[in-house]
């Protein structure tokens, strides 16, 4: 982990203390079959990517201080918005439990902030990870729910849904976005 150039000095010199001091590591890891799981709900889904990690590295869930998941949708798609909690709940834990979005990075987010807690000493063992459900859903439905990944107000007013279509919307003529224009294009 490194400091961004914008970052400023005193936080940079905090920032490569903890780095140099504290080392975190990925103890165990937990996934579940990629597919469509007619018979599972979200909530079964991240249990069994969790139970996985903590057996893979050898914790009972007496271990874990807290919980960090990441989730982009469930609260448009499955109705269920308290996510973190109701993860911990749901094996027993009574341990601090976030969830946190940020659209595609959601789960990546989550590793990251329980980093960052293990990093400030505020937690020890940290079980982090994503899931999201999107099958038990229309495609219309899914599709504006991912559109609300992209700036909705603007781009998905406008019918597109993410750089690429709307940078077809914005060039009405082919001189002006060309294929090789559109295609590089960083998505």
């Amino acid at each position: 982990m490194c400091p961004t150039q914008h970052t400023r000095n005193i936080g940079k010199r905090f920032v490569e203390f903890l780095v140099k001091n504290v080392r975190v590591a990925v103890i165990g890891v937990g996934l579940t079959k990629f597919g469509e799981h007619w018979d599972k709900g979200l909530r079964d889904l991240a249990l069994e990517a969790g139970l996985k990690a903590t057996a893979d590295a050898n914790l009972h869930g007496n271990e874990i201080d807290a919980v960090y998941l990441g989730n982009m949708s469930a609260g448009r798609f499955t109705g269920q918005e308290h996510l973190g909690a109701l993860i911990a709940d749901q094996v027993g834990l009574n341990i601090p439990a976030t969830r946190v979005e940020g659209a595609c990075a959601s789960g990546s987010i989550a590793v990251r902030q329980a980093a960052l807690a293990i990093m400030s000493g505020q937690h020890e063992i940290v079980l982090a990870g994503g899931a999201e459900k999107m099958t038990d859903i229309s495609t219309e439905f899914a599709t504006t729910g991912l559109a609300g990944a992209a700036d909705e107000e603007w781009e998905g007013f406008n019918g597109a849904n993410n750089a690429r279509a709307a940078c077809r919307n914005i060039c009405k003529k082919p001189p002006q976005c060309d294929n090789e224009s559109y295609c590089a294009i960083s998505i």
